[in-house]
């Protein structure tokens, strides 16, 4: 079994537990990892400064945070650091006007996961949870912009690659096409991608899930083993019972995706980046 998990939010990015820090570490550790890193989602000047957001539904840090997270990260490396490794992050959107954003975050923490949950629609940054821009070209953008992000050489993991599927009703010819340029970019700049198990955990937690077509997506994974492709396991860690179901999770994971393509994917133990 993998014992690394490099996906852990806090509760900044409100909505996941309202819980210290240290019970993520302490998560981590019942699960018998030797290694985490917390990436919450990233603060935006941008996110931050819309007014349409109600309260409840923004789901991020606020740049206001920034300082006091990495500091909360950097007391529980030194505190925990010969029980468990800990590494700093963020989850990143790459956002083509906030290149400059993202290099200051990638100088201050030792990991960025690519998580791409927008796309961008006349200059702006808009979700891709949104009926209105899962069509042929929001997919295409969002392909793009994957490209590009990793060419920067500046993200160590790709988070949920086959996110853009989410509020999909089924596998069909865009979602292949998308795929197999997702596939190809991640290949080219040798990033790892991650069989997420953030939704496949949802209702083994008792929690309920809003998407129709979930991830990780068997048909994604099968395409993958095609290509080569380095590939991880995400707990995308929202909540602690993720960590005491880790077992049973991992295990509805496999059975979704299937043992034949889970035989012919390249795991790792490590990454690149670790000491």
């Amino acid at each position: 079994m993998q014992t690394f998990n490099y996906h852990t939010h806090t509760y900044r990015c409100n909505h996941a537990d309202n819980v210290p820090d240290e019970a993520y570490v302490e998560g981590h550790l019942r699960a018998g990892f030797d290694r985490m890193a917390f990436t919450d989602h990233c603060p935006w000047a941008w996110f931050d400064a819309r007014t349409d957001i109600p309260a409840k539904l923004r789901l991020r840090m606020r740049c206001d945070q920034k300082a006091e997270y990495l500091s909360s990260v950097n007391e529980l490396k030194e505190k925990y650091k010969d029980i468990i490794k800990i590494y700093s992050g963020f989850e990143v959107e790459f956002v083509p006007d906030c290149i400059d954003d993202i290099r200051q975050m990638y100088s201050e923490t030792d990991i960025l996961l690519l998580g791409q949950h927008t796309i961008m629609n006349n200059g702006r940054p808009v979700d891709m949870h949104m009926p209105a821009n899962r069509t042929k070209a929001g997919y295409a953008i969002y392909a793009d912009l994957v490209e590009q992000a990793l060419s920067t050489g500046m993200f160590k993991i790709f988070a949920h690659p086959d996110l853009f599927m989410i509020m999909s009703e089924s596998f069909g010819e865009e979602e292949e096409k998308t795929s197999e340029l997702v596939l190809k970019s991640a290949e080219r700049y040798d990033i790892p991608i991650e069989i997420n198990l953030r939704q496949i955990s949802k209702p083994i937690g008792g929690e309920s899930s809003r998407t129709s077509f979930e991830y990780p997506c068997p048909e994604f994974w099968k395409m993958a083993t095609s290509y080569n492709v380095k590939v991880v396991y995400g707990i995308d860690a929202h909540r602690l019972y993720q960590f005491d179901l880790h077992e049973k999770i991992m295990d509805a994971a496999n059975k979704h995706i299937g043992a034949e393509t889970l035989s012919k994917l390249h795991f790792l133990d490590r990454l690149p980046f670790e000491d």
